[in-house]
């Protein structure tokens, strides 16, 4: 005999590979958040951070939990096609679930109502994902159904007025004329921070 192995004692435990497995087959849902905020323009100035989830807009009939589905794309595509729409509308009042801190899974936050933004293009990118900073693939229907309870409360608070200080802008080193580092929040590794670019 070359050797022995007490079976019994052995903890059953899934391989890394069935783990994916039945994670993929639960059931999800994308949400789309923001992923970058620009601090000198509009968006930024309306009280927009990044980490913030979209909703939908103020006065409007849709949100977007009348789109939500398992598949990014199809879903990216309908947020994109629905902020289209609204690119020109003058002031703007946008609505966004905001995470509280430290946030994992479990909706602990507010649906706050920005302040009006400009026509046009307003310095920020969104993303959609069955997973992002506060919440996972197998926990995201639930996550969503948190959001959509807390926004149906319709306790909205208004977004703190924020100032930007362009003298915290530096210049650009390299020979462009006119050419400055951005200054925006931004997620990394799941948390926002203030980067440069």
């Amino acid at each position: 005999m070359i050797g022995e192995a007490d079976t019994d004692s052995i903890p059953l435990r899934p391989l890394p590979l069935e783990c994916w497995l039945i994670e993929r087959a639960a059931p999800s849902v994308c949400l789309t958040f923001v992923s970058h905020v620009l601090k000198d323009k509009p968006a930024a100035a309306a009280g927009l951070l990044a980490g913030d989830f979209v909703i939908g807009w103020a006065d409007r009939d849709w949100t977007i939990f009348d789109i939500q589905g398992p598949d990014f794309k199809v879903m990216q595509d309908k947020v994109r096609s629905e902020m289209l729409k609204v690119r020109d509308v003058k002031d703007l009042v946008m609505l966004v679930y905001r995470p509280a801190q430290g946030e994992r899974g479990m909706a602990k936050g507010k649906i706050i109502k920005l302040r009006p933004m400009p026509s046009g293009l307003n310095g920020y990118r969104y993303t959609t994902a069955e997973s992002g900073p506060t919440f996972q693939r197998r926990n995201s229907v639930n996550y969503s159904e948190q959001i959509k309870k807390i926004y149906l409360d319709g306790k909205f608070e208004q977004a703190p007025a924020l100032k930007f200080d362009p003298s915290a802008l530096k210049k650009d080193t390299r020979v462009v004329p006119g050419a400055h580092q951005e200054l925006r929040d931004c997620l990394v590794n799941d948390a926002a921070l203030e980067c440069r670019d």
